[in-house]
């Protein structure tokens, strides 16, 4: 998976697990990833986040993906890897106040059933 549709599906997966999860009316509208920190422990891509409250409103947010394993360059990134399949939760963590949300697919886990 190319870098730009990998974000263009996370948005698709956030939006699904907000409205499951956490929070319904909210959603994700988009990432703007701005810092690829691949040297740091962990690894992190930072950015912003579009977040959809309601039908009409957004907000901008911050973000954090942290990245399960390290990247020596942003070309070897397994983006395929990232994108949290629908039947794992525990990814997405969201601050209401700050405004924030870290994504860390590492730490998935199946959703009970």
């Amino acid at each position: 998976m190319i870098e730009s549709k990998y974000w263009d599906q996370l948005q698709s997966r956030v939006s699904k697990e907000l409205d499951e999860c956490h929070r319904r009316g909210l959603w994700c509208h988009g990432f703007v990833p701005k810092t690829y920190s691949l040297e740091s422990k962990p690894a992190l891509v930072s950015g912003w986040v579009w977040i959809g409250i309601g039908p009409r409103e957004h907000e901008k947010w911050t973000f954090t993906l942290v990245l399960p394993q390290p990247a020596a360059e942003r070309e070897s990134i397994p983006w395929d890897d990232l994108l949290p399949p629908n039947e794992v939760t525990a990814w997405l963590t969201v601050d209401l106040p700050g405004r924030r949300m870290a994504i860390q697919p590492g730490v998935a886990v199946p959703i009970a059933s």
